[in-house]
């Protein structure tokens, strides 16, 4: 099976916390458009911000990291090949 996306893990997350953008927003100490970002994947989040997401969300902050660094190598590889 094939991993879920890092972006997808924050809004599904999200969803299951039952927090809105804001919430979610103002419980990582960020802004709206930042967690916009982290959800649509335009944005990855450093590290600091991805355990604070893993604790609000309560997720597992290895399984976050590990999504985290395969969204890196992907946005790597993208920029490698344009």
């Amino acid at each position: 099976m094939e991993p879920r996306p890092l972006h997808q893990i924050i809004t599904d997350g999200r969803g299951a916390a039952g927090l809105s953008l804001a919430g979610l927003a103002a419980a990582i100490e960020r802004t709206e458009a930042s967690v916009r970002g982290y959800e649509s994947g335009k944005m990855i989040p450093p590290i600091p911000v991805l355990m604070a997401l893993a604790d609000v969300l309560e997720l597992d902050r290895a399984d976050l990291a590990d999504a985290a660094m395969d969204a890196t190598t992907a946005v790597k590889a993208a920029r490698s090949t344009s």
